[in-house]
């Protein structure tokens, strides 16, 4: 008789195990290049990694630009800030389709998030003393000095572009940049105070130049002249635009000293914002019957309108829609947004941290600054200029090649992990496999306990979302120095705390079922009380898989400028450090979390059903809570404009995916080793790992660490 083929996929010999890592290595390597290849823009667009130091701390950054630019163009530059809990790669989506339309983009990520440092102080004074997260630029307006000095930039036509907390950095950069003072307040006060003028407060409203044409002598006029230009030259290159997405309204107004007149004035920057209808976080935002909010104060203004604002805030004019005026048909919207008076809110039907991850956002933006600067893959006013239609966006296959990358990363570990499991060192980590038999219960039952466990889910997302940030603030109180990430990652932790109490409780309960239907508590197959020795080894096959995942992250870094990810769940490059002293401790936490939530995802797996289908079944139903609450908040918001349904789903977008994952991994790496260690290990280190690649560590201050200066990054 024939032995039976050995199947291609098999993780049972060496052969078949090295095969699959090389096809999913290979899996790697392809997509992230795809994605290289789309983020270039057909590699028209040369991205570059900088790490710039402005005040003694390292501020990282890509750097997007045509490639072949040169100091004889003049381009506009967009500079984009990310919100709190995360870091740049989150504004990808931006950074290439505006990129693409032949805009420089910095795509920055602020002092003391992602791979940036913090410093002593930072531009908005935030630091050791009075930190605050929220107070401040927290390295966008060292970005925005930075792109002054490339060449190729046109100056006069900077704009930033933040969501959420980076929209509240772009409004603190833009105060900081560009001030309150209009450009005749400024010659006003420079008459005054170099000349020795005064003027009555119905004065300082007139032309300054005229009012110098009167009363200067012809010496000073060349002098006054002189100030004049210099004055111009640094005013036209401050911020000149910031699209606020996320957020609702910009910077509020304040009073300044004109010729020694007090008067109110609006920040010299055109202020337009991009909000979702379904935007639960937008900070002080004002709901409409029709589910948007205001973003410009009552009375409440038209969406996707264009206004020009006076200097001094209180009056308002429309001049037209969007997409229905532009610059050259509408020479009031051209005087706006050459005085910087221009506002304009959009709405779109979205939450909160859909908006990085939107192509209607992206659209609006670059309608936007269409107008904004005249700009779309070539000056608009150059009959040859071919202009990328705003809706046609191709981010989302860069995204698609991402998540293909990321997931052959996770399934490599199952080969990776196999190939381990032969070698002669770890073959104690192989436990002997305990006797398999069918659950306890019948159908019914099963169909009982499977309902349960959606409702767990369900309850423990609920229950996370509801007061996470709340209780990360209790849980940074009582061990201040060790879980140190940024309140939204509590989202995160909270979750798997509730989930794997609720998992316990119904844990419990299956086995006191056990019990009385088979006098046995059924714990015996899953090595609970593993010797010390393949324990030890099977944690250290754990860190093994870790430690290939980050030197393919390394490699498609290095190479692509790539990273894994997909919306809200991610694995990007880390600190020496953040895995030493910021991980470690969630590590910790998330392995004993894991344990239990592994016990209860493996007690009572029906063995008898093919392995397909089991597994099929498995990720199902403890995924099915996750899916089903975010479906019904989904539909929810379409109904309900006050906010979330009945769960601020928009920081949870992560589990959608992260859920399933972590329950095939503690299933298959089960069936692997038939323990429950290496799958706890390998599912903590996964989510420590994403959470602080991604939310960052910027609620509290933190100097640069000796591990950073030893290793240089």
């Amino acid at each position: 008789m024939k032995p039976k083929p050995e199947r291609f996929w098999s993780l049972k010999t060496r052969k078949s195990c090295l095969r699959m890592l090389l096809i999913l290595l290979c899996g790697i390597l392809l997509f992230s290049l795809l994605a290289a290849v789309i983020s270039s823009s057909g590699m028209q667009v040369k991205i570059s990694h900088l790490k710039i130091d402005a005040r003694g701390a390292e501020l990282d950054m890509d750097l997007y630009a045509p490639r072949g630019v040169s100091d004889t163009d003049q381009l506009p530059c967009v500079i984009l800030a990310h919100g709190r809990g995360a870091t740049k790669n989150v504004a990808r989506g931006f950074a290439e389709e505006l990129s693409r339309r032949g805009y420089v983009v910095l795509n920055v990520n602020a002092y003391g998030m992602g791979l940036s440092e913090q410093p002593a102080r930072d531009e908005g004074g935030n630091g050791v003393d009075g930190f605050s997260f929220g107070n401040g630029p927290f390295g966008l307006y060292d970005a925005v000095n930075f792109a002054r000095t490339l060449t190729y930039v046109d100056a006069t036509r900077i704009a930033l572009l933040g969501h959420s907390f980076g929209s509240s950095r772009s409004s603190a950069t833009a105060v900081m940049d560009a001030g309150y003072y209009t450009l005749n307040d400024q010659l006003i006060n420079i008459l005054a105070d170099t000349f020795g003028q005064s003027f009555t407060e119905a004065e300082i409203a007139q032309d300054a130049d005229e009012l110098a044409a009167q009363r200067l002598n012809a010496d000073q006029m060349t002098y006054y002249e002189a100030l004049r230009d210099e004055t111009v030259e640094t005013y036209n290159t401050r911020v000149n635009t910031i699209i606020l997405t996320g957020a609702s309204g910009g910077p509020a107004p304040a009073e300044v000293e004109v010729a020694g007149h007090t008067v109110t004035r609006e920040c010299q920057v055109n202020v337009t914002v991009i909000a979702g209808m379904y935007d639960s976080l937008g900070p002080g935002a004002t709901w409409l019957e029709d589910g948007t909010t205001t973003a410009m104060g009552e009375p409440y203004k038209k969406q996707d309108t264009w206004y020009a604002i006076s200097t001094d805030g209180q009056t308002y004019t429309e001049l037209g829609g969007l997409t229905d005026i532009s610059t050259d048909d509408t020479p009031a919207l051209a005087e706006a947004l050459a005085s910087r008076t221009a506002r304009i809110t959009c709405y779109n039907p979205e939450s909160h941290s859909k908006q990085y991850f939107s192509s209607a956002t992206n659209a609006d933006a670059v309608r936007i600054l269409e107008q904004a600067f005249g700009y779309n893959n070539g000056e608009l006013a150059d009959p040859a200029t071919q202009p990328i239609d705003a809706a046609q966006n191709i981010w989302w296959l860069r995204a698609v090649c991402n998540l293909c990358a990321m997931l052959c990363m996770i399934a490599a570990l199952f080969p990776l992990t196999g190939l381990l499991l032969s070698a002669p060192f770890f073959q104690s980590c192989r436990l002997p496999e305990g006797k398999p038999a069918a659950p306890a219960w019948g159908k019914a039952m099963g169909w009982v306990f499977s309902a349960a466990a959606v409702v767990i889910t369900v309850v423990a997302l609920y229950q996370a979302n509801l007061g996470g940030p709340v209780w990360a603030g209790m849980q940074k109180r009582i061990l201040p120095n060790v879980f140190r990430l940024v309140t939204t990652s509590a989202i995160a932790d909270w979750f798997v705390v509730w989930l794997a109490g609720g998992s316990a409780l119904l844990l419990a309960v299956k086995m006191l079922y056990t019990k009385r239907k088979t006098g046995q508590w059924g714990l015996a197959r899953y090595n609970l009380r593993t010797p010390l020795k393949p324990f030890g080894k099977t944690l250290l096959i754990g860190v093994l898989c870790i430690l290939f995942a980050n030197m393919a992250l390394v490699m498609i870094e290095r190479l692509f400028n790539q990273d894994f990810r997909f919306w809200q769940m991610m694995f990007t490059e880390m600190k020496t450090e953040h895995w030493l002293v910021v991980a470690l401790p969630y590590v910790v936490l998330f392995f004993v979390l894991y344990l239990v939530l592994g016990l209860a995802v493996n007690y009572g797996a029906d063995d008898s059903r093919p392995e397909a289908r089991e597994m099929i079944c498995t990720v199902v139903i403890n995924s099915l809570g996750v899916w089903g609450l975010c479906l019904f908040c989904y539909v929810m918001w379409f109904i309900n404009w006050q906010g979330a349904a009945i769960s601020d789903f928009t920081l949870s977008y992560s589990m959608l995916l992260f859920v399933p994952v972590t329950v095939y991994i503690s299933r298959k790496m089960y069936k692997l080793t038939h323990g429950l260690w290496l799958g706890a290990f390998v599912n903590a280190c996964l989510l420590a790992w994403s959470l602080v690649s991604s939310a960052g560590i910027a609620d509290s201050y933190y100097g640069q660490g000796i591990l950073s200066v030893l290793f240089g990054v």
